[in-house]
């Protein structure tokens, strides 16, 4: 049997497979304000069968604050999405607390890159432009996070470099060098220095005495013991 000449009846609509470009942006405002994204989480935290749901919580790998948005942050943010409205589906309280990492070299790198002097910039003025680049990264950031509709706690997120928050890292930092789980011993050390000729970002490391390049198996005289070598371009 021919089917060479029989009709294909495909399912038409009224309205087009894409939107204009011209018209994008305030399709993408109407639907936020109609399906009310940022309001869905509140929602859920305070429904009044909350007191017999089962409690959910989603721990948010923070980005970092130094740009906008970009499609590694719609992946994960979408999929984490998926999990809080799917739970939430399943008759879940779900608390999840978003957050940003002020801290670290890409910001630094960000603010470096702005001056013609790197070497001589002040360390407070540095600073203080690494802290303006995070709060409006946070702000930008946030914005695009709720166009897309991502329900989260964003009227009090955490951020890193808040004072609460670093006394709070000093505090449990205290408690782990009580309990003896921070030390010193000798170990591989990434150095920025070798690559963007600035200082090295670990502090008080002293020279040792025994250096390899290789990372080399112990001997042992017991036959009892068995060591395997395995070479590897991260060995810690």
């Amino acid at each position: 049997m021919k089917f060479k000449n029989l009709p294909v009846f495909l399912p038409k609509t009224e309205f087009p497979v894409l939107p204009k470009n011209s018209e994008r942006s305030r399709l993408d405002s109407h639907l936020t304000a109609i399906a009310d994204f940022s309001g869905f989480y509140q929602w859920q935290k305070t429904r009044k069968t909350n007191e017999h749901l089962k409690e959910f919580t989603i721990l948010d790998g923070p980005p970092y604050a130094n740009g906008n948005v970009h499609v590694g942050h719609a992946i994960n943010k979408l999929l984490k999405d998926f999990v809080l409205k799917s739970r939430v589906q399943l008759g879940y309280n779900v608390d999840f607390k978003a957050g940003w990492d002020c801290h670290g070299l890409p910001i630094e790198l960000k603010v470096l890159k702005q001056e013609t002097n790197n070497k001589e910039q002040d360390a407070l003025l540095l600073r203080a432009n690494c802290r303006q680049i995070a709060e409006n990264s946070i702000q930008s950031q946030m914005t695009s996070f709720l166009r897309w509709g991502c329900s989260a706690d964003f009227s009090n997120p955490y951020i890193t470099m808040s004072p609460n928050y670093v006394s709070k890292q000093l505090e449990i930092f205290a408690q782990l060098y009580d309990r003896g789980l921070i030390y010193r011993k000798m170990g591989p050390v990434y150095c920025t220095a070798v690559f963007f000729g600035f200082r090295l970002i670990n502090f008080d490391i002293d020279k040792l005495q025994w250096q390899n390049k290789s990372a080399i198996a112990p001997t042992s005289k017991k036959s009892t013991q068995l060591f395997l070598m395995v070479w590897t371009t991260t060995p810690w």
